[in-house]
């Protein structure tokens, strides 16, 4: 009974399942998930949301995520289409943290949007402003139907192009090597670039900073536009799955659930 249990429990929201199932890939070095498509995760009818609201983690015993701001959810994702709405990452922090990688599904609408849309950040927020992120996500604005996105993890940035208006997987990897570091982006599992390796002190953000998706501040002019979909962040300086089995496991599961 047991083994049929966590056979059967693999798709399911069950929280009396092992934390292995709640989400295909949570294993015990995932910091977080939040998933808006999930009923467990996201109950809500398609709407105006309310600031507040909760969003469950599904990683087990992690704190819940939170609107501060009123967003717009259309029964798969949280449809950011004005400025400054945002979503509150608790508990998604990962200082001194050697090798980890944060993913993202979404499907950017930049129409109407400035010349840097801001997706996701976590950064270090000292007296009189600071640019020294742990995280942080952004586009910029390219010509057509494509955008640059932009990743700066630990002071190293990477980016490439991707069509706008269409539903993606991305994956940006930080890893520490040897003396150096390096930064990898990944879109819809294939690696799109790599960042030079080079020296670089860690990021403390302050103990009071919290992650933030959808992030609008004097940095961006606006955050991103259109929806999304889930998000997650997971340590890598651990044994356990590679991050290719990761996106692989997370594309092959979810691309399917946000078309």
């Amino acid at each position: 009974m047991p083994l049929i249990k966590q056979l059967v429990g693999l798709r399911t929201n069950d929280e009396s399942l092992p934390i292995l199932q709640r989400d295909a890939i949570i294993d015990s070095r995932t910091v977080g998930v939040i998933d808006a498509a999930s009923r467990f995760a996201f109950p809500r009818t398609p709407g105006l949301v309310e600031t507040g609201a909760a969003v469950k983690d599904l990683v087990r015993g992690a704190a819940d995520s939170k609107l501060l701001d009123p967003i717009t959810y259309d029964g798969k994702g949280f449809d950011f289409n004005i400025a400054k709405q945002r979503i509150s990452l608790t508990g998604w922090k990962v200082p001194s943290v050697s090798h980890f990688a944060i993913g993202v599904w979404f499907k950017p609408d930049l129409s109407g949007y400035g010349a840097n849309a801001g997706l996701m950040s976590y950064r270090h927020v000292a007296a009189g402003g600071s640019s020294n992120y742990q995280w942080n996500i952004n586009f910029l604005m390219s010509s057509g139907s494509l955008a640059t996105i932009v990743a700066i993890l630990n002071g190293r940035s990477v980016s490439f192009s991707l069509p706008t208006s269409a539903l993606h997987q991305v994956v940006f990897e930080y890893e520490v090597v040897g003396t150096n570091h390096v930064v990898r982006g990944y879109l819809n599992g294939e690696l799109k670039a790599t960042s030079p390796e080079t020296a670089q002190a860690y990021v403390l953000p302050d103990a009071s900073d919290i992650p933030i998706l959808g992030y609008g501040s004097a940095s961006f002019v606006a955050t991103v536009g259109g929806p999304v979909y889930r998000a997650w962040l997971q340590r890598l300086n651990e044994p356990g799955r590679s991050l290719a089995e990761i996106i692989a496991l997370d594309y092959e599961r979810n691309y399917a659930r946000f078309q």
